[in-house]
Parts: structure tokens; C-alpha cells; sequence
């Protein structure tokens, strides 16, 4: 089924980021590493060198971002992220331009990995500070050791607020980052017969303090966009969220259709490995387009709501993918959510002494003239393996077979008892 895609709204403006990074990362780049390589001595040929190394560098941290969706609607609209780790990414590649001018080890560069993380992922953090700690070791003509012990620092740095839940343990991290840097530093000092000087003593001083300033001064304000995408979904997957109890109150049959087809939704997508959370959402908001009156165009409808109250991508795309939308082919979750509408529509129209509803799918796989929930249930999981759309969905034959498997379950069977509304 084809749907009509809605309009664009006032939150896709954000999709100039990434090319506004582009242009702007990857000029100067290039020029910067070039005028600052001469600057430090390097003849023209080295120069021109050190920037086309510093163009893959950057083009690797770009196809990173881009292909992470970091500065996409993948992220909420109402958290401003991609807004931010433009920012950042931009200031990274100013900072280790700087590093030609500025003493040695001064730049904070583990910090600027720690904001890529908290406003991106892992993926856009560890690429950023390959590009900028090797832009920076081009520029002084540095040693491979000088690449490894900013690139590890910024690693443990990562390492130690990945999974930052308790906010007492922040001074302890913090602590045993310091020490590694310490130890680091002395190591490699050692390692090329440093001559000890105030410069070489207060320069990495510099850089870890700068390092320590910027995570706390950023986690407090970092951490509540980080997860408020995880508020935000949480929310919107409690069936007592405000636009979920809207079509309650408008349209109670589409409510308890889209309810119990959550319930199923998510039981099967934990059985067969799928995204439980996606498909539990997509069941609650896949008909919300009802709230707009009748139902015809419900995939155009519920689309045009669900972007306008601000809902994530992956929720968005999933619900494209229900509805079949141009350019989309049917996901795990999608599917799910397809087959277990069908089942919960199926089921209370039977149970309700209604027959089958019209144009039911598994009508040609069914046999007997006595129509019960159970002959309906069997006919549909018949025809599960004959089913086209079904087929090329992203399914596989395994998780078609668990399917099968629990529309006949005990436990399912019983839970169809309560589809009377």
C-alpha cells in the first residue's frame, strides 16, 4: 500500500548540517594542515602531503558521522544534539590546528572525544579524535608514541563515562584518568629521553586540567540531552502517554485494536530477537491518524502526527515501513506489528460473533465451515509461509517458524480470550 508522504516540517531544517560540516571541516582541513605545516618548517611537498593524509583522516570522520545519522533526525528534535556535535566537530578540528602554535600535549583532545560521545556515539567519537590527534601529529611532524598516547587517553577517557549512571563516582573516574595521563606522559618521556623543563612539565598539566574543567563543566549539561531521548522513548511507549490516551478518549475500538496488538507485538519480537521497544511503540501509533477524523489516508495521517510531535526517526522510518510507503520494504518490527494487527482484528471480530472481517488474509488457508478463533489463528499461521510481502520482509524462515509457534501457544490462546471490547 502506497502511501502519501507528509510535508516537510519545521525540524528537517537540521538536515543541512551535514553538509554544512562537509564544507566547512574539510576546507579547512586541508588549508589549515598546509599553511601551518609550512609554518613549522615543512617544505611544500611535505605540506601538501600532511593534508591530503588529513583529508582521508577527515573524510573518515565525516563518512563516520554521516553514516551514524549523528547530525539526523536520528536524534530528537527537542534535545538540539546535532546542533551541538556540529559545533564541537568544528572546534575539534580548530583545536588541533592549533596544536602547531601551541606547546605540545596542551590541547584537550580527550575532552573533545568525551563531547562527540555524550552527543553522538562511540563510533563519530573514536574517529574524531583519530582525525584530530593525527592532524595535530602531522602538523609537529610527531612521532607515531605521540598519536598513540593522546588517541589512548581519550580511549580510557571514553572507556570510563561509558556507562556514567552514578554521579558520586565522577570525582573517582576523573582520578583514575589523571593517573593514567600522568603515567602515560612519564613513560613516553622517559621512553625519548625528554629534557624536563617547565614547559614540558606544565604543558601536559595544561592539557589534563583542561581535560578534567571541560568534563565537569559539561556533564551537567551534556547528560540531560543524552538522555533525553531515552525519557523521550520511555515515554512515548507508556500507554499513558497524553497522545496515546488522546485517541482513547476519541476513538476507544482503535485504542484497545492498537493496544493488544502492542501486547502481541512485543511478546513475539522477544521471542524471535526483534526490537521490542520499536515494535511496541509502532503498535500503539501505527493507526493514531485516527485522531484526524476519518480513516481513509490513516498511513499519511499518522505520519504527519507522529513528525509533528516530535517522535525519532527509527520510529518514524518504522512506521513507513508498516504502511508500505514509497521506498520502504518491511521490516522485522513492522511485519510483526502487521501480522499481530491482522490477529488482534481477526480475533475480536470472531470472538465478537462478527465472522471474519472483510478481505482477511488467511481466508484461503483455512478449512471447515465452523469459524473459531482457534481455526482462524491456524490459517493464518498456514499461511504465513505464502504470503509476499511477508516473505520479503526482513523476516527470516526461523523467526517465521517462532511465529507460527506462538499464535497456537497455550499461553496465547488464553490471552486471546480478553480481545472483547
Amino acid at each position: 500500500m502506497a502511501g502519501a508522504r507528509p510535508g516537510r516540517k519545521a525540524g528537517d531544517k537540521r538536515n543541512f548540517l551535514p553538509a554544512a560540516l562537509c564544507l566547512i571541516l574539510i576546507p579547512l582541513s586541508l588549508i589549515g594542515t598546509f599553511a601551518l605545516s609550512l609554518y613549522k618548517g615543512a617544505s611544500g611537498m611535505v605540506a601538501a602531503m600532511n593534508a591530503a593524509l588529513v583529508f582521508l583522516l577527515t573524510g573518515c570522520f565525516l563518512f563516520s558521522v554521516l553514516d551514524g545519522g549523528v547530525l539526523t533526525e536520528k536524534t530528537l528534535i527537542k534535545t538540539g544534539r546535532p546542533r551541538y556535535f556540529f559545533y564541537v566537530a568544528i572546534a575539534g578540528m580548530v583545536l588541533s590546528l592549533t596544536s602547531g602554535i601551541l606547546p605540545e600535549f596542551m590541547i584537550p583532545f580527550a575532552a573533545v572525544g568525551f563531547l562527540l560521545f555524550s552527543l553522538g556515539d562511540m563510533g563519530s567519537a573514536l574517529a574524531g579524535l583519530s582525525c584530530y590527534v593525527g592532524t595535530s601529529m602531522l602538523i609537529l611532524n610527531e612521532s607515531g608514541l605521540y598519536f598513540f598516547e593522546l588517541f589512548s587517553l581519550g580511549v580510557i577517557l571514553l572507556i570510563l563515562f561509558k556507562n556514567r549512571r552514578d554521579e558520586e563516582k565522577c570525582f573517582f573516574r576523573l582520578i583514575i584518568y589523571a593517573q593514567c595521563a600522568l603515567i602515560s606522559y612519564l613513560a613516553i618521556s622517559f621512553r625519548l629521553n625528554m629534557d624536563f623543563s617547565p614547559a614540558t612539565v606544565l604543558s601536559p598539566l595544561v592539557g589534563l586540567f583542561l581535560d578534567i574543567v571541560v568534563v565537569l563543566i559539561t556533564i551537567p549539561k551534556v547528560d540531560p540531552l543524552r538522555h533525553a531521548d531515552e525519557r523521550f522513548l520511555r515515554a512515548i511507549g507508556d500507554p499513558e502517554f497524553e497522545l496515546f490516551q488522546e485517541l482513547k478518549e476519541k476513538d476507544i475500538d482503535e485504542f484497545n485494536r492498537s493496544l493488544h496488538t502492542a501486547v502481541l507485538s512485543e511478546r513475539i519480537s522477544l521471542h524471535i530477537g526483534a526490537n521490542a521497544r520499536i515494535t511496541k511503540i509502532l503498535s500503539f501509533y501505527h493507526r493514531i491518524g485516527a485522531l484526524r477524523g476519518t480513516k481513509s489516508s490513516l498511513d499519511a495521517k499518522s505520519l504527519a502526527i507522529l513528525r509533528e510531535k516530535g517522535f525519532p526517526e527509527d520510529i518514524r522510518k518504522a512506521l513507513s515501513s508498516y504502511w508500505g510507503c514509497r521506498g520502504t520494504h518491511l521490516t522485522r518490527e513492522a511485519a510483526v506489528v502487521r501480522l499481530m494487527d491482522e490477529v488482534v482484528v481477526a480475533v475480536h471480530s470472531v470472538q465478537m460473533g462478527k465472522g471474519l472481517p472483510d478481505g482477511f488474509v488467511a481466508t484461503e488457508w483455512m478449512s471447515g465451515d465452523n469459524i473459531t478463533v482457534k481455526s482462524v489463528l491456524e490459517g493464518m499461521a498456514k499461511g504465513l509461509m505464502n504470503r509476499q510481502e511477508i516473505l520479503l520482509s526482513d523476516l527470516s524462515i526461523r523467526d517465521l517458524n517462532i511465529i507460527r509457534k506462538r499464535l497456537l501457544a497455550e499461553e496465547s490462546m488464553h490471552y486471546y480470550g480478553l480481545l472483547r471490547w
